[in-house]
């Protein structure tokens, strides 16, 4: 549909080489934010391998990056409740029973 509409209007519509210079990345899709600062910095320094890396999030630079960071995340969380139940369960074996034992 934009293509049509810039097409009876004679105006001319590319799209920037997210795909051939970021090749790891998930979408090719690009916010109003980025894709403005991509412009304004292809502006001043015409390359564009240069100008994506440096102007599109890292985070997006990398497929399945955020995945992982959100297993690790996950790994960390489940790991530090083992620990917290583990103490709570020392703290209980060291408490009042065990000195009713012992007296």
């Amino acid at each position: 549909a934009a293509a049509a509409a810039t097409a009876t209007r004679r105006v001319l519509c590319r799209r920037f080489p997210v795909e051939e210079h970021i090749k790891d990345r998930q979408k090719q899709v690009l916010n109003v934010n980025t894709a403005m600062a991509v412009l304004t910095e292809f502006h001043r320094e015409p390359h564009w391998q240069r100008v994506l890396e440096k102007v599109v999030p890292q985070r997006l630079q990398m497929k399945g990056v955020r995945q992982q960071r959100r297993k690790e995340k996950e790994a960390k969380k489940h790991q530090e409740q083992a620990a917290a139940v583990a103490a709570a369960g020392e703290k209980q074996a060291g408490g009042w029973y065990s000195r009713c034992l012992v007296s």
